[in-house]
């Protein structure tokens, strides 16, 4: 059901929207709700029409699709190996970075190449950028990252694929 109006026939609003809560309150008929709500009010569509509207006028980028669409099982297993890689790839990145922040002859070696400060001009780069990029190694002996995947439960085909094992 669409609101009655907008504007009374002397051109008065009968409509508050308050921006700080995101609501909306209609004197003409009594009203009130969220945004969603109000679209669906104003223009009389229906919830998913309300989101499709709202989402092509302020998210042109975000897909409706993606929102109420159910996948199918094919889209869902990618949508799945998607996220494992990324929850893998973040392992990586905690293994890699424990590597450069380590306490070995390697790891001191690795940053004084990397990172540099007054007493080591030579580095490449200055140390809180590095922390920044989160730069890590991979040792150059032995499968530590292996190793770790495997303590931590994580499926070796997958880490093939991303190229992290050989």
């Amino acid at each position: 059901m669409k609101c009655c109006c907008v504007f009374h026939s002397d051109h008065t609003p009968s409509l508050i929207l308050d921006t700080t809560l995101n609501r909306y309150k209609c004197f003409g008929c009594g009203r009130s709700g969220d945004i969603i709500s109000f679209v669906q009010d104003s223009k009389g569509l229906t919830f998913i029409e309300a989101v499709k509207f709202l989402l092509k006028m302020y998210c042109p980028e975000i897909s409706a699709r993606d929102l109420y669409e159910k996948l199918t099982p094919e889209e869902e297993e990618k949508q799945h190996e998607r996220e494992t890689m990324f929850i893998y790839n973040n392992h990586a990145q905690e293994f890699f970075r424990a590597q450069y922040e380590g306490h070995s002859e390697e790891a001191i070696r690795c940053r004084l190449y990397a990172e540099k400060d007054e007493s080591h001009p030579k580095g490449r780069w200055d140390s809180a950028f590095c922390r920044t990029m989160g730069l890590g190694y991979s040792p150059l002996k032995g499968n530590l990252f292996l190793a770790y995947a495997q303590e931590k439960g994580l499926n070796l085909k997958i880490l093939l694929k991303m190229g992290l094992i050989r």
